[in-house]
């Protein structure tokens, strides 16, 4: 009976959070961790990051900003004036961007919130295209628009869809509804691994342009360009906002520096939401983008050249297995997309299932070591509800970066796990078994064989 008064008062506390929050999607990535919380020979791949660390210069200069005065200091809201000239300069040579401001931000995702909740009320409708980045519908969600948000599917192969959109903004305006208000495009996609084609792009943003639709471009994995591929493009206008990330090319992750490219008309608003969520970005995170873009732009293009070997390795261990129509992606950023093999529909369920399996999702053994490799797993992108009738999964190109870790992390001495190596299985849906996908590729064999080495410090 004494537990009484305190039981009903945890229940009214409980009832009383926010709606908004109530109402927003739960993040993936921490529902991954606290399930593989405990477990031991897992590599996750549940979050998309490479195995490179920053560039030499830039740790330097976070060694050296240790003893600066100003490293303990609050900067300007909108980032380090150095950073931030930098930064136009590149945007200016590498994309074509002239007329916008500059905002730093502590990573992309606070970039795209301060963006949402500078441009939209609650209630306002905006549009993701399905599969979509699952923080982009988290921060839509919390700021009030979880009851309108619209989430076209993208086209058969993977392309955001522009008839969807011209359709919805016909259909709200026959039937009296409030008008869309926001589209965000990811160039090249997370989860799809497709990059957009200028003309695309193009096509959205004069359609936005004429309806007064804000377009917000995620450019997150803006250097991830493959030979033979569409290149990378941005646009620029009144309309448009870029957000861009260190986090991926430049092995910045934990940091946490990204920025906002946008038309200076929006600096006031922004400038509101940045002095309530961060005031300004961490100053030695700042310095250490700084000599990251000192670095050069050939620094960033090695690493990424690199990538092209493994992603083959994967793809052809894929079109062995499930045939060449069931994949899709490759042209940019570290994912595909492919099908799951028939009675793998609940894609929840396969993930949930996994690390209990003992032999699931498993390499094969290597001769002279029994023990299994950590299985390639991981979730991330929208949620179950939004799938197409064919469960699909995101398989980065990532299995061949074990090898390229062991030589990059041993240079500072420490030889360690590769957290993930890059996002691998997982995504608005998720995966099965890889181990008969990869079975019957030998040059994946040899992979596995050097990261065994690796473990065992050879």
């Amino acid at each position: 009976m004494r537990l009484a008064a305190p039981l009903r008062a945890l229940a009214t506390m409980s009832a009383s959070i926010s709606r908004r929050i109530a109402d927003t999607d739960a993040p993936v990535i921490v529902g991954m961790q606290q399930m593989l919380k405990g477990k031991s020979d897992v590599m996750s791949m549940a979050q998309g990051i490479v195995h490179w660390p920053p560039p030499s210069e830039a740790l330097q200069a976070a060694r050296a900003a240790l003893d600066e005065p100003q490293t303990s200091l609050y900067c300007a809201d909108d980032g380090l004036p150095a950073l931030r000239d930098a930064l136009k300069q590149k945007l200016a040579r590498d994309n074509g961007l002239v007329s916008s401001e500059v905002m730093v931000t502590a990573g992309a995702n606070q970039a795209y919130t301060n963006v949402v909740l500078s441009l939209l009320d609650a209630g306002d409708a905006a549009v993701l295209y399905r599969p979509y980045y699952f923080n982009h519908l988290m921060a839509l969600q919390m700021t009030g628009s979880a009851a309108d948000v619209v989430l076209p599917p993208s086209t058969p192969d993977m392309q955001p869809d522009l008839a969807a959109l011209q359709g919805e903004i016909e259909a709200r305006a026959a039937a009296g509804r409030p008008p869309i208000k926001l589209v965000t495009l990811v160039n090249p996609g997370n989860p799809t691994g497709v990059m957009i084609p200028r003309p695309t792009l193009e096509a959205f943003s004069a359609v936005c342009e004429q309806n007064g639709i804000w377009l917000v471009l995620d450019n997150t994995y803006e250097h991830f360009a493959y030979e033979g591929e569409a290149t990378h493009s941005c646009l620029e206008g009144e309309h448009i906002i870029n957000v861009f990330s260190f986090s991926k090319a430049y092995g910045m992750m934990g940091w946490r520096v990204g920025y906002a490219a946008f038309p200076p008309s929006l600096g006031p608003q922004l400038f509101k939401t940045q002095d309530t969520i961060v005031i300004c970005p961490t100053v030695i995170s700042q310095k250490v983008a700084i000599g990251a873009l000192e670095t050069g732009r050939a620094w960033v293009d090695e690493r990424i050249a690199s990538l092209a070997e493994q992603k083959a390795l994967v793809l052809d261990a894929l079109h062995a297995t499930l045939g060449a129509d069931a994949v899709k992606g490759g042209s940019g950023a570290i994912y595909l997309f492919c099908r799951l093999p028939a009675g793998c529909e609940d894609d929840t369920a396969v993930v949930v299932r996994l690390p209990a399996a003992p032999a699931a999702a498993r390499l094969p053994p290597h001769p002279s070591e029994r023990r299994a490799l950590p299985s390639p797993r991981g979730r991330g992108g929208s949620p179950t509800r939004t799938a197409s009738a064919l469960s699909r999964v995101r398989l980065a190109a990532c299995l061949a970066t074990c090898a390229y870790a062991t030589q990059t992390f041993r240079s500072s001495g420490r030889a360690r796990q590769p957290r993930g190596c890059e996002r691998a299985l997982g995504s608005s849906q998720r995966a099965a078994s890889i181990s008969r996908h990869t079975a019957a590729s030998s040059e994946l064999a040899s992979v596995r064989s050097r990261h065994l080495a690796w473990r065992r410090g050879g």
